[in-house]
């Protein structure tokens, strides 16, 4: 969800100044994101010698969040 967030929040806010336009979308968009969650679940199944799962699980939360910044953006371009 942070990622579609993130997205929507890039277009929908003002373009002035980008950076200031990016300290609010990580901020108090993106930073409650559960990024820490993924790292300890990669973390976990490393332990475990799930080397696979914790491939599968990285990657695709991977493509996932890039797709979902992409579909953000998107949104405001179809209304």
């Amino acid at each position: 969800m942070a990622c579609l967030l993130a997205g929507f929040l890039w277009k929908w806010l003002p373009a002035a100044n980008q950076s200031v336009k990016l300290f609010w979308i990580l901020a108090f968009g993106v930073s409650f994101s559960t990024f820490a969650s993924l790292g300890f679940e990669l973390f976990t199944y490393l332990q475990h010698n799930k080397y696979k799962l914790a491939l599968a699980n990285g990657l695709s939360s991977f493509v996932l969040g890039i797709t979902l910044v992409w579909f953000g953006q998107r949104l405001l371009d179809c209304c």
